[in-house]
């Protein structure tokens, strides 16, 4: 029972429809098949008073079918037609029982439950044929009010049966409105829980592309975001030959060992608490004490340095044929910020972090070079050799330093 419930709420519903429509469709079928039900409960009723609801009884017959139609319009990808029939039908046969048995019997009432359908069942998908629909229920209210206080009803019924009549049209119509007003409620649950299912994959996505901080403050300011700090160290790593291995390899395969081996770089980044700032092809590039700033930037930054080293050589080196890296590193001043709308960045700017690349260029595969900044701070915890002056483009001779793993 709970799976053809289920086929015929989504009759006309697959994957190519719009989810926006799909609700409205979905609530159609419901309400058709609600309101055909109630109809055809009430059957019995005029056959226990027959004669005097023969007509009655040959409305209802007509009518349940009838309101079934929506359903096979949606199944057939009618949504428009089926919107329209279903809102006039119930509408044009709440005017004709109204005009047969009289004020009396509340069916009038039943027109509050044709709005909300109009509204909720598919009006933003057709807002002018809605605004007509409503306001045809209007008018045809108006109309019943003013006519009831000039002529009398058409039929004169037998007073235990209006009683009756109008019990089960009570029933029906406070049936209705809670199954109309549950079902609209779940539905706006859902979408409430969409939202924010999506809302935390666009978090998510964020987070991916920007730190945190960074990500709260854009959400906050759509103006530039940049910020100067003073003291901060910002590494390169390079796969030595990665160009002429590359040509060898199939396009796939390259992509995933450089998917591969970023993927545990990020790891390593991560645990250390340290900002990845993006790849560009084959290099790799990170920073420590920003996007919050750390007095251990520089220690930081270098043990992520040796872990990124051993990791190659204990693993992708004899995975990949002899997979090596050169690793640069710089400390000093940088201006951080976010460029672009399109397609934005975190980014680095400044002669740290041009000099952080210039020892990664200009270095030694398998080991890490630093300038001397970064050997004043680290030589009492880390031993160095001294490579000599290297004549760096752009900055002239510079002392660097190699550590070797």
């Amino acid at each position: 029972m709970k799976f053809l419930l289920q086929k015929i709420s989504n009759a006309g519903i697959d994957s190519s429809t719009g989810w926006r429509e799909a609700k409205g469709i979905k609530l159609r079928n419901r309400i058709a098949l609600v309101t055909a039900i109630l109809i055809f409960c009430n059957i019995p009723l005029q056959i226990f008073f027959w004669p005097q609801s023969k007509i009655t009884l040959s409305i209802l017959s007509v009518e349940s079918p009838l309101l079934l139609l929506p359903i096979l319009l949606n199944s057939h990808r009618f949504y428009r037609l089926s919107y329209v029939l279903l809102m006039l039908v119930s509408q044009t046969l709440i005017i004709v029982y109204s005009l047969l048995g009289g004020p009396g019997t509340h069916t009038g009432l039943f027109t509050v439950t044709v709005i909300l359908t109009a509204f909720f069942s598919g009006g933003n998908e057709y807002p002018r044929i809605r605004n007509a629909i409503i306001a045809y229920c209007t008018f045809s209210f108006l109309f019943l009010e003013f006519y009831f206080q000039l002529f009398p009803p058409i039929l004169s019924f037998e007073s235990l049966y209006l009683e009756w009549l109008r019990r089960t049209i009570d029933f029906g119509l406070i049936a209705f409105t809670l199954g109309i007003s549950f079902d609209i409620a779940k539905e706006i649950r859902n979408s409430d829980d969409e939202i924010e299912n999506e809302r935390e994959k666009s978090e998510n996505l964020l987070l991916n592309i920007l730190p945190r901080t960074i990500a709260t403050q854009l959400k906050l300011d759509h103006g530039v975001i940049a910020e100067r700090y003073e003291e901060s160290s910002v590494l390169f790593a390079d796969i030595a030959g990665f160009t002429v291995m590359s040509s060898t390899m199939a396009p796939d395969q390259v992509v995933q060992m450089l998917d591969e081996v970023f993927r545990e770089f990020d790891d390593l980044a991560r645990r250390l608490g340290l900002e990845k700032i993006k790849t560009i092809g084959d290099a790799y590039m990170v920073a420590a004490g920003l996007p919050e700033r750390r007095s251990d930037h520089c220690e930081a930054i270098f043990k992520l340095a040796v872990e990124m080293q051993d990791l190659m050589r204990e693993k992708f080196s004899i995975k990949y044929n002899g997979l090596a890296l050169r690793i640069g590193i710089h400390t000093g001043p940088v201006v951080a910020g976010v460029i672009g709308t399109v397609k934005f960045a975190y980014d680095l700017w400044g002669d740290t972090v041009n000099t952080a690349s210039r020892m990664e260029s200009h270095g030694v595969t398998g080991h890490i070079q630093v300038t001397e900044a970064v050997y004043e701070k680290l030589k009492n915890r880390y031993t160095f050799e001294l490579r000599g002056e290297l004549d760096i483009k752009g900055k002239g001779k510079m002392k660097t330093y190699l550590f070797p793993v």
